[in-house]
Parts: structure tokens; C-alpha cells; sequence
């Protein structure tokens, strides 16, 4: 049986998925999937009569995230989706650990690109892209094993033997972004 999904949403409408049980005070729901796979959001149905399907987001930032990566030689729609599950498309974002804006970067990575403001939205997908790539690069290609790096690091993946480590977070965030990185590539062949 797959764990319980909380979904909450929070201001300006955001909405947050964990498998962490939310505080008390804190209103949420309980979604679980029909089936013990996430590999993707299309056709699941919930324990209520409502369905979630993920959708592509417009934002002002798509030409320069496409710029930004087709630069760096990586899939647009990628990058798209770990800005989605990153901060969806919040600049401002901050995470309690500390990430910060559009791809979420933690001091130590945006050090490690070179970037000085992690707030500015061009300079955080640069080096976003620019660690997607690294990760992309020591992983084969291989964009499960990258999105498990950018969530957890690249120490968690490399202890693990080269794999998703078995941290839920990390495993539901690979899902998202996979998933994610689905409806991204099928909404660019639409355009």
C-alpha cells in the first residue's frame, strides 16, 4: 500500500505534496493513489470524488529558463520541471533548510556556480542548469539519478550505489519531477 499523499495549500495558492504529516492546525488533504506507483499524476484516483492531474504552468521566466538551458545543452522541459517542484516558479521561494529562489539552490551549490544573488532569477537558473548539467554528466544522462542528486545530494545517490536513495521525500520528489518533465515535453510538442 502506497503511503498517504497530503496536499496542502498554502498562500497565493501554492500547493505543497509530502508524505510528512502536516501540523497540527494546519488544513490538508489526504490523497492515496489506486496504484503504488507515482511514475505519473494522469488517472489517479483519490479516496474522495475529486482528481488531481498535474498540468504545465506558464510562467514569465519559460523564455529564459528555455534560453537558459538550451545554452547548457539540456532539455528545457527538464529544467522546467525542477523549477516547477523546486518553487513553482516562485523567485522569492526560501525553504526552512535554507534553499533559495527559482531552482531552490542551497548556499554551498549557488558558492559552487558562482552565484552571488540566489534571488535573482537569471542568475539562480544559470547555476541551477549549471548543477543539472554537472549532475546529468556524472549520472550518465540518467534524469531519475539527477533529480535524486539535486534533492539530496550527490553523496546520498553515490552511498546508495548509484541509485535513488530511499529517502520518501527524495523518492516522491523524483516522481514529481519525472512526471512532470511528461507533461512538459508533451505540452512543448503541442506549441
Amino acid at each position: 500500500m502506497a503511503s498517504p499523499l497530503y496536499v496542502i495549500k498554502g498562500k497565493r495558492g501554492v500547493i505543497t505534496f509530502t508524505t510528512k504529516a502536516p501540523k497540527e492546525g494546519v488544513k490538508f488533504d489526504v490523497f492515496k493513489p489506486s496504484v503504488g506507483s507515482f511514475s505519473s499524476y494522469k488517472g489517479w484516483a483519490y479516496s474522495s470524488p475529486r482528481s488531481f492531474k498535474i498540468a504545465a504552468k506558464k510562467s514569465e521566466y519559460d523564455d529564459m529558463i528555455s534560453r537558459t538551458a538550451l545554452a547548457h545543452a539540456l532539455d528545457p522541459a527538464f529544467v522546467k520541471a525542477v523549477v516547477h517542484a523546486e518553487s513553482n516558479f516562485n523567485p522569492k521561494a526560501k525553504s526552512p533548510k535554507g534553499a533559495m529562489g527559482l531552482m531552490q539552490l542551497m548556499p554551498g551549490t549557488a558558492k559552487r556556480f558562482g552565484v552571488k544573488n540566489a534571488y535573482n532569477p537569471e542568475a539562480n537558473v544559470k547555476g541551477g542548469v549549471q548543477y543539472l548539467r554537472f549532475l546529468l554528466d556524472r549520472y550518465d544522462w540518467n534524469h531519475k539519478l539527477a533529480a535524486a542528486a539535486y534533492n539530496a545530494g550527490e553523496g546520498a545517490v553515490d552511498d546508495y550505489r548509484r541509485s535513488i536513495p530511499p529517502y520518501p521525500e527524495t523518492q516522491e520528489y523524483v516522481r514529481r519531477v519525472m512526471a512532470l518533465l511528461t507533461v512538459y515535453r508533451s505540452r512543448e510538442k503541442h506549441v
